[in-house]
């Protein structure tokens, strides 16, 4: 730290506002990290005045000079490719006011420091950064920072009884306009819990302080009821842990605190977002909208907004009473089931199965506004059918249909065909009074026919017959039956074998050359024994 040296200050807490420090100007801009949005960057853009390498960096947590502060970390002499053109700082987004990694970007090199490393080096040579700095994906060394300042905590998000317990919150504003906010929930404890009904409680919050949600909470206490969420839609949560929730909400006068989107973060494997898609707030799908910077997520969270839809949201795989609708199984056919879905009022639909937007036909449903819809699923034995293969819907009287659609083999929803009473008929030729009728005499036909039909797949291809030709279908046959055929018989081979006359010559010169070797023998040793000894 020469004597020539000038000294330029950085302060991390002003991250919006340019300034001039020893002649030279310093911008702060921010973004998120690229690839991830749950790590902010806020860079730093450094233009110097006369010679670079007369400048030493020196970094403080403040967002202004103030006498009494002590600098983190400074960047000491460079050489003239040492010299840092930026400076960039990461931090979570779930804690904006504590820095994770900093980085001094040359023209040729980027060093990335560890931030508790520069602090506790307090400074250093722009020689010697290397000893503070790491290799490696930036990305993974955050997340895993991250999880060393916050100790590994993380929050289960409970869909029923169980209460809320050690849960932190605070709010964020969002872009220079503040036409949106964030509130942030973060687990306190070691075994933090957030109930899904409790996350819309906090509608606005003192932003300057960190409160504690209520432990036991577990009921909807918010005076505004247009922000709720079924347990449909977060299936995917539910009984998780993660690293922190995220709600994103509208400021402005029409939709004022009206939540928006849902981030639910974690860090060791994936995050999951939901996004509101309704003005009722019952329907919510599993999409995840991307950004750059907060000027983005404003144009984000606006597009959100203006695209809400009106209407009622039928769940077809919901088998029980969601929010907003009252669902009713009737359960007296012995070849399907009718879920029967009753709203409040006759509205225009959005359809929804497995958490996921479907068009039924390829143009979709036009001009019904439905106030009640039957879901109709086949069955065999006590299981219902994976797909639901016809839906009837009703205006205002239960008995007088309005549409109706049914299923293709094999095809998907938007391969869907609507019910007419015959094929190619005008709509001027059917009258809703002819179109009911015909559509009973059709499930009637199926609930007769698939009586005695046990197989799923055969029910389906006598219901989609039905529903398609005025003939009474017979089940597809099955191959042809084989006669049995009578094994053949087998015969007795003989009791005795004929005598092996080679096999009989052979032991009879075999046992004949034996007796004469031991004949012999003998004789050689009679006459060893006996004449020798005579004479």
């Amino acid at each position: 730290m020469g004597a020539r040296q000038s000294y330029l200050y950085i302060y991390l807490k002003n991250k919006d506002k340019d300034c001039n420090e020893a002649g030279c100007s310093v911008s702060p801009s921010k973004s998120v990290v690229k690839g991830c949005i749950d790590f902010e960057l806020v860079t730093y853009t450094i233009q110097y005045k006369g010679d670079s390498t007369y400048y030493d960096i020196y970094i403080y947590d403040t967002e202004d000079k103030d006498p009494d502060a002590y600098y983190i970390f400074g960047y000491c002499s460079p050489r003239t490719h040492q010299v840092a053109n930026k400076v960039e700082v990461y931090y979570s987004v779930l804690a904006p006011d504590k820095p994770l990694v900093i980085s001094f970007v040359t023209n040729s090199q980027k060093y990335n420091c560890i931030y508790d490393d520069l602090k506790y080096a307090r400074w250093n040579w722009a020689s010697y950064i290397t000893e503070h700095t790491f290799k490696g994906d930036v990305l993974l060394k955050l997340k895993e920072q991250y999880r060393k300042l916050n100790l590994n905590k993380t929050i289960k998000l409970a869909v029923g009884e169980e209460a809320t317990k050690d849960v932190t919150v605070f709010q964020q504003e969002i872009g220079q306009e503040k036409k949106n906010y964030r509130i942030i929930y973060k687990p306190n404890g070691k075994e933090s819990v957030l109930n899904s009904n409790c996350i819309f409680n906090h509608e606005t919050i003192d932003p300057s302080k960190q409160l504690e949600v209520e432990n036991g909470c577990k009921e909807h206490k918010a005076n505004d009821k247009k922000n709720q969420i079924d347990p449909y839609c977060l299936t995917s949560v539910k009984d998780h842990f993660f690293d922190g929730i995220i709600v994103y909400y509208d400021k402005e006068n029409g939709n004022k605190n009206m939540a928006l989107y849902l981030e639910f973060i974690d860090l060791r494997k994936k995050d999951i977002c939901l996004k509101r898609m309704d003005q009722e707030g019952c329907w919510w799908a599993e999409e995840k909208i991307e950004y750059n910077d907060n000027k983005d997520l404003e144009s984000q969270l606006s597009t959100i907004k203006s695209g809400l839809k009106s209407g009622n949201t039928v769940l077809l795989d919901a088998k029980a009473t969601y929010t907003g609708v009252e669902v009713t199984p009737d359960t007296s056919k012995q070849v399907y089931i009718i879920y029967k879905h009753v709203f409040t009022s006759g509205k225009e639909l959005n359809i929804l199965f497995a958490r996921t937007t479907i068009s039924i036909t390829a143009k979709g449903i036009t001009g019904v506004n439905a106030k009640h819809v039957e879901v109709y699923y086949l069955k065999a034995g006590h299981k219902d059918d994976t797909e639901p293969f016809l839906i009837a819907l009703y205006e205002n009287d239960v008995n007088s249909l309005k549409k109706a659609y049914h299923f293709t083999i094999n095809g998907k929803f938007k391969d869907w065909i609507e019910f007419e009473i015959k094929k190619g008929a005008s709509k001027e030729e059917e009258s809703q009074e002819q179109l009911t009728k015909k559509f009973k005499e059709k499930v009637t036909k199926i609930e007769q026919s698939g009586s005695c039909i046990k197989e799923i797949i055969s029910r389906r291809f006598i219901a989609y017959q039905i529903l398609t030709t005025d003939e009474i279908p017979t089940a597809p046959a099955g191959p042809p039956a084989v006669p049995p055929i009578r094994p053949p018989l087998e015969t007795p081979g003989p009791t005795t074998q004929p005598p092996n006359w080679w096999l009989i010559i052979g032991c009879s010169v075999g046992g004949f050359l034996l007796l004469v070797a031991l004949v012999v023998g003998y004789g050689i040793y009679w006459y060893n024994t006996t004449i020798k000894l005579l004479t």
